[in-house]
């Protein structure tokens, strides 16, 4: 179902974070896409507290680094975590492929 947990995206997770995900950290990534290609700065007034936590938590587990940018953050994020990204948003919101 689009936009929700599979077996499939918990398994890629703990193949590369080496742990699950909420559906909520899976449905942040889109944001975090669309910040990295879009110059990088997560803007902090879009995201409530929990995802807040998450991103700091993907920073000490060093898939991202975030650094000051005035009120808001510069993301930037291995690229073993922008692959794991694309992969993540392909099979949780793609619902047909040829």
């Amino acid at each position: 179902m689009r936009g929700k947990l599979s077996k499939g995206i918990q398994e890629k997770s703990l193949k590369v974070l080496n742990r699950e995900i909420t559906e909520r950290e899976m449905r942040l990534y889109a944001y975090v896409n669309f910040c990295l290609k879009n110059g990088g700065i997560i803007e902090f007034r879009k995201i409530n507290a929990e995802e807040e936590d998450i991103l700091f938590a993907l920073q000490k587990e060093k898939h991202i680094k975030l650094e000051e940018s005035g009120i808001n953050f510069k993301c930037v994020c291995t690229r073993e975590y922008y692959d794991y990204i694309q992969d993540i948003l392909a099979d949780s919101y793609v619902e047909e492929w040829l």
